[in-house]
């Protein structure tokens, strides 16, 4: 993935999800399971669960990637190693 590039997936998640939540809540109260308030609140409340999780999991994957860096070997880099010096016969 490039750096410079930004990762729109947790926005693009994020808008799918609260898009979902109220449609499943629109209905519940079309249903009269709940009301108007209480889908509001329900939707919140997923959406800050929710929101949580997903920043454990990336702080747990961002833990596991520094284990795994700390762990591998260091490797020179092939670009910056001088190329041998070229060999003249003697005159």
């Amino acid at each position: 993935m490039n750096p410079d590039t930004p990762n729109v997936l947790p926005a693009m998640a994020a808008a799918v999800l609260r898009s979902v939540l109220m449609a499943g809540g629109a209905s519940l109260v079309t249903a009269g399971a709940m009301t108007s308030s209480q889908e509001s609140d329900l939707v919140g409340a997923a959406i800050v669960i929710v929101t949580f999780a997903w920043s454990l999991a990336q702080k747990y994957l961002a833990n596991r990637r520094l284990a795994a860096a700390i762990r591998a070997p260091a490797v020179p880099s092939s670009t910056s190693t001088p190329a041998p010096a070229a060999q003249t016969q003697g005159a």
